[in-house]
C-alpha cells in the first residue's frame, strides 16, 4: 500500500523519530540506546534525514501535516542543539499549530541552547525523565542526574513558556520505600506538570538489573508493597485533579498525550531512525536495529525512485501485513489500556463484526468476574479498577486462535 493512497487520511498519521544515544546506559534500560562519539552522532543524523526523505517521497507533494511528532530515545538531548535544529527544520514543513510536538528530555543533558531550538522548531510538549526525587534511588538506577538537576530543568522550561510538560516517575526502585515514593509523588505534584507517567520497574533480560536480580542482589518491593505504591499513585493524583486515562498515564483535563493515544487506538504512525517501528494501513515494519545494517538499508533505498511503501518495507526483515485476526487482537490489547475502553460501534465499523460474536466467552467471563464493565448507555467495554490491576490476565483471553 502506498502512503500516497492515504491522501485524505494523512492528517491522522503520526511521526516518531528515534535518537538512540545516551550519556550512560541506565541499569534497568533495555531500550535501543547506547553512548556514541560526536562524529558518529553527526553521521547518524545525516542517515536519519535521508531515511525521512525516503519515506517523505510517499507523501503527496510533501504537504501533509503530521497529527503528532515525537522525538524519543535514548536521550534526544544527547545531540548537540544544532543537530536537533537540523532535524526539526527538516520536518517543520509537516507540522502545524495543531500538531502535538513532543521531545524527550533527560535532566543532566538539557542546555539553554536546546531550549532555544525547541522553541524555534515548534516543540510544544516536553517529556522529562525524572524517575525519582530521591538522589540515592537515582544513583541505584544508574541515572546521570540529581533531583536538583531535574528541578532546575523543569523551572527553565516553564520560564521559556512551555505549558505542556510530562514527568516520568518510577515505583519498585531497589531500596525504595512507600515513604520515599510518596515523597517523590508529592514533590512532582507541587510542580503541577500537565501529565504524569507512573511506571513500575520491570526487570528486563539483558540488563544489569536482570543479572543482579538473578544473583539475589536487588532489594525490590514485595507484591504487597508494590500494590500499596500503586494504590497511592491513583489516590494522590486523583486528589490533585489528574485523570487516569491509561493504565500508567495521568493528566489534567485535555492534556492527554495524543501521540500515545494514536498508538493505543491503532492509528497510523511512521517511525524514523535506528530500529524504529511503523504501522501504516495494516502493515507493520521496523528499521534495522544494527547501525551498519540500518545505514546500508537507507543508502540502498534512498537512491530508489519508487513511491511504493510496500516495495521499500518489504526489504526489511521485520515487516508484516497484519491479518484480520491480528488487527482485532491488537485493537483489544491496545484499546483496553485506555480507561475509556473500547466502543462497540467503533469495533463494528472497523472490522464489520459484532464484538460479542467475536469474543462471546471472554467478555462474559470477565464481566462476571467484575474485571470488565459493559456500559450499555455509552456503548463501550472497559476495565474496572480491579481489572486494570489484572490487565495481563484479562488480555490473555483476547488472543484469537
Amino acid at each position: 500500500m502506498c502512503l500516497n493512497s492515504m491522501k485524505n487520511n494523512l492528517k491522522d498519521i503520526s511521526l516518531y523519530i528515534h535518537i538512540p544515544f545516551c550519556v550512560r546506559k541506565c541499569l534497568y534500560c533495555d531500550f535501543l540506546s547506547f553512548p556514541m562519539s560526536e562524529e558518529k552522532k553527526e553521521s547518524y543524523v545525516d542517515i536519519l534525514l535521508k531515511e525521512f526523505e525516503m519515506w517523505e517521497r510517499t507523501l503527496s507533494h510533501h504537504r501533509e501535516i503530521f497529527k503528532t511528532v515525537f522525538i524519543g530515545g535514548g536521550t534526544p538531548t544527547c545531540l548537540k542543539p544544532e543537530l536537533l535544529r537540523t532535524i526539526g527544520e527538516r520536518i517543520k514543513r509537516h507540522i502545524s499549530s495543531e500538531t502535538e510536538f513532543t521531545i524527550e528530555v533527560n535532566p543532566g543533558t538539557l542546555t539553554d541552547e536546546h531550549i532555544e531550538v525547541f522553541k524555534d522548531i515548534g516543540v510544544n510538549r516536553i517529556s522529562l525523565g525524572l524517575q525519582s526525587a530521591q538522589n540515592t534511588e537515582l544513583q541505584r538506577l544508574g541515572r546521570i542526574h540529581s533531583y536538583e538537576d531535574f528541578e532546575n530543568n523543569y523551572k527553565k522550561l516553564r520560564a521559556a513558556g512551555f505549558t505542556n510538560i510530562n514527568v516520568d516517575i518510577m515505583s519498585d526502585i531497589p531500596g525504595q520505600s512507600p515513604q520515599s515514593y510518596k515523597d517523590t509523588l508529592q514533590k512532582v505534584l507541587e510542580l503541577e506538570p500537565e501529565h504524569i507517567s507512573a511506571y513500575s520497574l520491570i526487570i528486563e533480560p539483558g540488563t544489569p538489573f536482570f543479572d543482579m536480580y538473578e544473583n539475589g542482589e536487588l532489594d525490590i518491593a514485595d507484591e504487597d508493597t508494590d500494590r500499596d505504591m500503586y494504590a497511592m499513585t491513583k489516590s494522590l493524583l486523583a486528589k490533585k485533579g489528574y485523570n487516569r486515562y491509561e493504565i500508567s498515564n495521568y493528566s489534567k483535563k485535555g492534556r492527554e498525550c495524543i501521540h500515545n493515544i494514536v498508538y493505543w487506538n491503532g492509528g497510523d504512525y511512521l517511525g524514523v531512525g535506528l530500529g524504529a517501528s511503523s504501522y501504516v494501513n495494516g502493515m507493520r515494519f521496523a528499521a534495522p536495529a544494527d547501525f551498519d545494517e540500518y545505514e546500508k538499508f537507507v543508502r540502498e533505498n534512498y537512491l530508489k525512485k519508487s513511491k511504493e511503501l510496500t516495495e521499500i518495507a518489504s526489504n526489511l526483515e521485520e515487516s508484516e501485513v497484519l491479518t484480520e485476526d491480528k488487527k482485532i487482537e491488537e485493537f483489544m490489547f491496545l484499546g483496553l489500556r485506555l480507561t475509556e475502553g473500547i466502543y462497540i460501534n467503533v469495533f463494528r465499523e472497523r472490522f464489520g463484526k459484532d464484538i460479542f460474536e467475536v469474543y462471546p466467552d471472554a467478555i462474559r467471563k470477565h464481566i462476571e468476574e467484575g474485571l470488565l464493565v459493559h456500559d450499555r448507555e455509552k456503548g463501550r467495554i472497559y476495565f474496572s479498577d480491579i481489572g486494570l490491576d489484572l490487565s495481563n490476565y484479562v488480555l490473555s483471553d483476547f488472543i484469537i486462535g
